[in-house]
């Protein structure tokens, strides 16, 4: 694994490690591997049926470690409504076309004949 600064994890055991303790705190924080003077606070949106994220970035001098504890659950709350309204949609959607057919979203560009 590349380095993009010195504070890249870029031992696989080391990832591993942080992978771990992610997990278990449920978010992540970035301070400073991907570009120095940078802080990410990042969660997993888990109602998703793909892999997705919802993070905060920014400076590491307006973003403290203690701001981090703060952050984090409310994106976690955030996630989880993204999560429950993409859900929604999708549940939406599929009692819609229970006759079959498709609702037209307006962007339905065949002409009818």
């Amino acid at each position: 694994m590349p380095a993009q600064t010195e504070h890249t994890i870029i031992q696989p055991q080391a990832m591993l490690e942080a992978l771990a303790e992610i997990r278990e705190r449920g978010y992540a924080v970035d301070d400073g591997e991907q570009e120095l003077g940078v802080r990410c606070v990042a969660v997993p949106i888990k109602e998703l049926p793909f892999a997705a994220a919802l993070s905060v970035s920014g400076p590491s001098s307006r973003i403290s470690f203690e701001q981090v504890q703060l952050i984090a659950p409310d994106l976690q709350a955030a996630a989880a409504d993204l999560g429950g309204a993409f859900a929604a949609s999708i549940e939406l959607g599929q009692l819609n076309s229970s006759d079959g057919s498709r609702k037209s979203r307006g962007n339905d560009h065949r002409k009818a004949t």
